[in-house]
């Protein structure tokens, strides 16, 4: 027996330094839609509850039903690490040793984070291999804050890379080594997926936009206003030569970082494992020219990971930079 849902599904927000963009899904089964897709400038920082409060409204007037949402962790205060731990078969404590080693390395008070733990594809046999990350609460309560205040219901507060994973998972073939760059504001993140799961995860921070927007001042002498019109996908505005050759140079090291990932995930799945494509989120994705650039040093398929990929919806949301909100949004619907 199918029971129908309740209730609107929560709004993936996805907050970075100069937008949010947020995703919200409709429907059942097969007919699950994105009802409703935007993406807000903001002028950077963290988020404040007066900012909350508008953001609220402006959600309201674009369709957006509900006040449960979904946040992406900060990304400063998320500490990520691949762990080694004895084999589930053997009864040990995982979760409770992956938060003691994570506690560790860090040098934080293991009783002072939030910890999730997935195992990574191939985990077995002499131990278990996993993918851990830990939130310090008091970096988590500020990020909620802010929220609550405005009356939004923070349901889940997840790593990016897991909402892209989610959304990646539906949009190419599970089975396959595909490789993921979220082509954010303050880094790139690397990511590597194989059958549903996390195989690789790297950030990038010297690969993110503000060092590109940055840059591109600098070698071109114009205002930072400019470049963000050269940033934007308009080809009516193109990027002088200079600009282009910077953004390609980014663009290819990225591509080399992803071929390098995917064969070493390959490799580890002892040549089971078919190579995927690359996919570009983020609003680094946008930008001209970052794709072509990658396929140039990865050698394989390159392409923008669309939201509309794995759920039909409207034309605004056919745009990179709303990938994590829409994973964000799947957040109830698991795989």
């Amino acid at each position: 027996m199918i029971t129908a849902r309740r209730g609107p599904f929560p709004i993936g927000l996805d907050v970075g330094g100069r937008s949010v963009a947020a995703v919200q899904l409709a429907g059942q089964g097969q007919s699950r839609r994105i009802a409703s897709a935007v993406r807000l400038p903001r002028s950077g920082g963290a988020m404040t509850a007066d900012e909350c409060i508008r953001l609220r409204g402006v959600l309201e007037r674009h369709g957006f039903r509900g006040q449960r949402v979904v946040l992406a962790a900060p990304d400063a205060a998320l500490r990520t690490s691949p762990l080694e731990l004895p084999p589930r078969s053997s009864g040990a404590p995982i979760e409770q040793l992956a938060r003691l080693e994570l506690a560790r390395t860090h040098k934080l008070d293991a009783a002072s984070l939030e910890v999730a733990v997935w195992d990574m594809p191939g985990s077995g046999g002499a131990g278990t291999a996993v993918l851990a990350a830990a939130l310090p609460h008091t970096d988590a309560e500020a990020a909620l804050a802010p929220f609550d205040a405005a009356g939004l219901e923070a349901i889940a507060l997840e790593p990016r890379v897991c909402a892209l994973c989610r959304l990646a998972a539906r949009a190419a073939d599970p089975d396959a080594v595909t490789g993921i760059v979220d082509f954010g504001e303050g880094a790139a993140v690397l990511a590597v997926i194989h059958q549903w799961s996390v195989a690789y995860e790297r950030v990038i921070p010297e690969s993110g936009l503000a060092s590109l927007r940055g840059g591109l001042a600098r070698q071109l002498q114009v205002h930072a206003d400019v470049v963000d019109l050269l940033l934007e996908p308009d080809p009516s505005v193109p990027m002088p030569t200079e600009g282009a050759a910077m953004v390609a140079a980014l663009a290819e090291g990225l591509g080399t970082e992803i071929k390098t990932a995917i064969e070493y995930v390959g490799r580890q799945r002892a040549g089971r494992a078919a190579c995927g494509p690359a996919l570009l989120a983020g609003p680094g994705a946008r930008v001209q020219g970052v794709d072509a650039g990658v396929a140039a040093a990865f050698g394989g398929t390159v392409r923008a990971l669309m939201p509309t990929a794995a759920f039909p919806g409207a034309a605004t949301a056919s745009d990179p930079a709303l990938a994590t909100a829409t994973g964000l949004a799947m957040h109830e619907e698991g795989r």
